[in-house]
């Protein structure tokens, strides 16, 4: 009998048109309870494969199967691929997949809970060696602010294997495409851990450092005032510029700008901040502060953001990414004090997303029609609503959420399954005109001048009332008015400079930055329908020049802003502003009661034209995210779904993370030195053991085909560099796989008022029975783990004391489910 893979071999060395078949698999293994697919990947066109066997560890044939139809993928080129599904396979172990008639193998390993078994040390190992220890972190200033001295912010994870910044999150400019870096790095590590106990029992004392490092970063980065300092940041990432407390604005050709704008709002870190102190207060975690340490940070960080509402957003109104943000942080809060006030703000919060899901299932940005799709926590809606669920079971809100979730994860699947997509590909949907950003630049958080139509009595040459608003404060973007021949009398000349800020606005701030031609008195006035009647708010006959900012404590809102300039400090004839800000929160950010749809459409990936104006890498964070938030939403969408090895559903929760591993286009395991995973450094710099790096991308906005330049030779940050979120949205999709199985609900159990995961719970007081159909050993545990109580049979009764408790069901088969209540 010929040797068919030598023949093939000579085949395709003289007919090098033809491409060989690419065997593309899970390089960490799969999940004994999931779905398990390979994908055979031909560049020319036509896959070879007609179909397969799965051997054990002693070569036996444990099943044989079809290969799956030849499918191309519309903007993909003439690669055509074929799925080969062997997700019946009940043997765990070391297992190899053998291809007919090509005969190429591949080996895998399969057990339970395999990929946070596999991964959860070594992305745990790897936020370890990200670890920024710089002492001289200690005493670093605030940038543009030397009045205001150093502050201690050692500590933290250097955000990416290039670049040794520190970060809440970034892109804040963009206002819809903030990302949540170390907030949800140490988030994620004990989220984790509560997830599935079992599973990070084997690390778990590397989860505590990891969430005892974190925890004392974010205390240091709370200024007394109660916000947290978004950024610690070297100016255009270089070595030679000092690290400041900042934010930053940058597109590519700009490379990060430094602001003095560090104050985070929700969507800024802060809300995730505040997250994850109260998370490390309520399990204990111990580092250089103490729990209650961590708990009064959170208390004290929930407090101011709650009275600044969207004082610190760059566009001075709160949006999608605040509300998940702060309703994660109101549900972290209540559930480590218990206190009624916090379940009450996340309710809001969580009222606020379902208000803004459209009729087809996906929810909306701002308060108008945007389109929310992330290239980083795309997922976090969704894990924010079951959050809310899990801790308010039964009630009506969660009763609404629940419908909210089954949309949602109902949109994703039309979405996913629309185009051929055998990676079953999370694919997002993107409007085809993205808002253009504006940055805070000088005019600081909340600038709600900026770029608003203006208007002044006098203009001198080119100089218009807009330059005063564009965000830029040179002598090339100022407002002037000039008269020659003035008297000497300096107050004899008048000019006013005037901004429509387009909506009605609480004010609590605006600065003047004069050049040399300034006024000593001049006088500020608001208006608000119309500009019929104007309100002093300000004036002075001592004007000093320079920037000079003036506080609006009273209660004043307007949508018209004014100066008077009535006296010249010059004798030259005239007045001239470089930069005028206007800092406000919106009045009541509507929600739109229908929201509608506008030209979107839907892709794999992220368009590479954003209103970023900046992101274009990988996104493997989103993929972790997403797996994540879908699992999530599933199981606490009221169904009684459960993570199993067939349906739709698990498919598209364990596709992300098989793609993240070496199931994708360039059949690269991008998680570093586990199993075979391998790629250039960043710029030759050194990749960390466990981390995971950009990944894929499209070619360009107009060429959505999957790339990775794994070139080591070019400036490739966009693939293969190393960065926080991809690692920590990994483990959350990891770890709630693992919580599926550790805790499986009964499927086609129906969740009703009171009832979930196949038993029924009643609090009447602080007294809770609970009843299932059949006999089961019923466990009262905190949320910690610790049990409290223990009774057997078909119902139970236990009395708590105020607080956030645990009921744990393990039925006489094994089967764990569990619920949590509160006794207010």
């Amino acid at each position: 009998m010929p040797n068919v893979s030598l023949l093939r071999a000579s085949f395709l060395a003289f007919c090098p048109l033809f491409a060989a078949d690419e065997l593309l698999i899970n390089r960490l293994g799969y999940e004994l309870t999931g779905p398990k697919t390979a994908v055979v990947r031909n560049a020319a066109g036509v896959v070879e494969v007609t179909g397969f066997d799965i051997l054990d560890a002693g070569g036996n044939s444990l099943l044989s199967g079809a290969a799956g139809p030849l499918v191309t993928v519309p903007g993909w080129g003439k690669a055509g691929f074929k799925v080969l599904d062997f997700s019946t396979i009940s043997d765990s172990g070391l297992l190899k997949l053998v291809t007919k008639p090509t005969g190429d193998t591949a080996s895998f390993l399969v057990r339970r809970n395999n990929l946070l078994r596999t991964a959860g040390p070594a992305v745990v190992g790897y936020f370890t060696a990200m670890r920024n220890t710089d002492e001289g972190d200690a005493k670093i200033g605030y940038y543009g602010q030397p009045a205001r001295g150093t502050h201690d912010v050692r500590g933290g994870w250097n955000d990416a294997t290039g670049d040794d910044g520190k970060y809440l999150s970034h892109l804040n400019y963009a206002n819809f495409m903030n990302p949540q870096q170390i907030p949800m790095v140490a988030w994620s590590v004990m989220r984790s851990r509560l997830l599935a106990p079992a599973t990070t029992e084997s690390f778990k004392d590397k989860i505590a450092s990891e969430a005892a490092w974190g925890a004392d970063y974010l205390l240091r980065v709370q200024d007394t005032a109660g916000y947290f300092y978004i950024n610690v940041f070297r100016e255009k990432w270089s070595g030679g510029n000092p690290k400041t407390i900042c934010a930053w604005v940058g597109d590519s050709a700009s490379q990060g700008n430094p602001t003095s704008d560090y104050q985070a709002a929700w969507r800024e870190g802060g809300g995730m901040a505040i997250a994850a102190l109260a998370l490390a207060a309520r399990t204990g975690v111990k580092g250089e502060f103490e729990p209650a340490d961590y708990l009064a940070g959170a208390q004290r960080g929930f407090e101011h953001l709650m009275a600044k509402k969207g004082r610190w957003a760059d566009d001075g109104r709160e949006n999608l990414i605040d509300h998940y943000c702060a309703l994660i942080a109101g549900l972290e809060l209540f559930l480590a004090t218990s206190n009624p006030v916090y379940i009450v703000a996340a309710a809001e919060r969580a009222d606020s997303i379902v208000a803004r899901q459209n009729p087809e299932g996906w929810f909306v940005s701002d308060a108008t029609t945007r389109p929310f799709f992330h290239g980083v926590d795309e997922g976090l809606p969704l894990m924010a609503l079951s959050m809310y669920v899990n801790v308010d079971p039964g009630s009506e809100r969660s009763m609404r959420i629940q419908q909210a979730l089954a949309k949602s994860v109902a949109w994703y699947h039309s979405l996913t399954r629309q185009v051929a997509n055998p990676f079953v590909y999370p694919r997002m949907y993107a409007p085809l005109a993205p808002v253009v950003a504006t940055g805070s630049g000088v005019g600081g958080p909340g600038n709600v001048a900026l770029g608003k139509k203006a208007w002044a009595t006098e203009v001198e040459g080119s100089n218009g009332a807009g330059n005063a608003f564009d965000g830029v404060a040179d002598q090339g973007h100022r407002w002037s008015a000039y008269r020659s021949g003035l008297p000497a009398d300096l107050g004899g000349y008048q000019a006013t400079l005037a901004v429509d800020l387009a909506g009605k606005f609480l004010l609590s701030q605006m600065t003047i930055s004069w050049e040399g031609a300034y006024a000593t008195s001049y006088v500020v006035k608001v208006a608000g329908a119309d500009t019929s009647n104007w309100t002093t708010v300000a004036s002075t006959e001592t004007g000093k020049g320079g920037k000079e900012t003036i506080e609006i404590t009273d209660s004043v809102w307007a949508r018209y802003v004014k100066i008077e300039c009535r006296k010249r400090a010059l004798q030259y004839g005239g007045y001239s502003i470089l930069e005028m800000t206007v800092t406000g929160t919106k009045d009541a950010d509507p929600i739109p009661v229908e929201p509608t749809k506008v030209p979107s459409r839907a892709q794999f990936f992220m368009p590479h034209k954003n209103e970023t104006g900046y992101w274009w890498q990988g996104e493997n964070a989103r993929l972790g995210s997403m797996a994540a938030g879908l699992l999530m939403a599933g199981r606490n969408a009221g169904d009684g779904w459960n993570f199993n090895a067939t349906d739709w559903l698990s498919q598209e929760v364990i596709a992300p993370l098989d793609w993240v591993v070496g199931k994708n286009t360039s059949n690269m395991n991008f998680m570093f030195g586990v199993n075979g995973g391998d790629y250039a450094a960043y710029n030759g710099g050194t990749n960390r053991v466990g981390g995971i790096c950009n990944g894929i991308t499209s070619v360009s906005d107009t060429n959505g085909e999957p790339v990775f330049n794994n070139d080591g030779a070019v400036a490739n940050w966009r693939w293969v560099e190393q960065w926080l979120p991809h690692n920590a949205n990994f483990l959350l999709g990891a770890a709630t796989i693992a919580h599926a199985n550790e805790f499986p609900q009964e499927v086609g159990v129906k969740r009703s008022r009171g009832a979930i995961d196949g038993f029924r719970l009643v609090r009447r007081g602080a007294v809770v029975e609970v009843a299932a159909a059949t006999a089961s050993t019923w466990t009262l545990r905190s949320l910690t783990g610790r049990a409290i109580a223990t009774s057997k049979g078909a119902t139970a009764t236990f009395s708590a004391t105020r607080g956030a408790w645990l009921v744990e069901r393990v039925t006489e088969t094994g089967n764990r489910s569990a619920m949590t209540f509160v006794v207010p």
